[in-house]
């Protein structure tokens, strides 16, 4: 047990010292601390380490189990890789998530989803759900071979509003996501859809990082 006195900075900065100097593989923390406000569903600390961090992170969400009893609870909190929600784009960065999927065991049911957010016409919608089609299918034969109970989602619509709404749609206990997708900018530490889940969804996140480009 390692135990840092704040003297200057935040505590933003003192987690990310810590979990540099640490060279920890994981950061795993509440989404709001005391002080929060009601119906914010990211604090301030949990969301500097998000923006800022380069450690994969698990954001809990603390005030869920205060809310929750019986078998409802059962389901959430001790259950919580029974129902997990994949959300890829089909980049490299979103590829990285997929052996934590198969590390993390006793998963319940994973959802793999792909939104479509491009064409300016039917047929240009249909040819990108053909192609995202065989892309997902790759996907499931990847996840089915590590024995993995899969269910695959294809939707139309703007990538953050589409994860949140499955989330409830799905009673999903568990967003697996990376950090960044497509068009990932140097410098950038997270991705506008993972920060955009991160500040809109209620349920527990796992953000796996992608890789610092470096410049040629």
């Amino acid at each position: 047990v390692a135990v840092d006195v704040i003297t200057s900075g935040t505590i933003a900065t003192a987690i990310l010292r810590r979990a540099k100097n640490e060279n920890v593989s994981f950061i795993i923390m509440g989404s709001r601390g005391r002080g929060l406000i009601k119906g914010l569903v990211l604090g301030s600390v949990s969301s500097d380490v998000l923006r800022y961090g380069k450690t994969h992170l698990l954001l809990l969400r603390n005030d869920l189990a205060g809310e929750l009893d019986g078998t409802v609870f059962d389901r959430f909190c001790p259950g919580i890789f029974s129902r997990v929600l994949f959300p890829t784009d089909f980049s490299k960065s979103a590829e990285m998530a997929l052996p934590f999927l198969k590390d993390l065991g006793e998963l319940g049911e994973v959802h793999v989803l792909h939104v479509v957010t491009t064409g300016e016409s039917k047929e240009e919608v249909e040819s990108n759900i053909k192609e995202a089609t065989v892309h997902l299918e790759e996907i499931i034969h990847d996840l089915t071979g590590a024995g993995l109970s899969v269910r695959v989602h294809i939707r139309l619509g703007r990538p953050t509003d589409e994860i949140v709404s499955l989330v409830e749609a799905e009673d999903i206990s568990l967003i697996l996501m990376s950090s960044h997708g497509k068009g990932f900018l140097t410098g950038l530490i997270v991705g506008s859809t993972t920060l955009g889940v991160a500040i809109h969804s209620k349920k527990p996140l796992m953000i796996v990082r992608a890789p610092e480009k470096r410049e040629e």
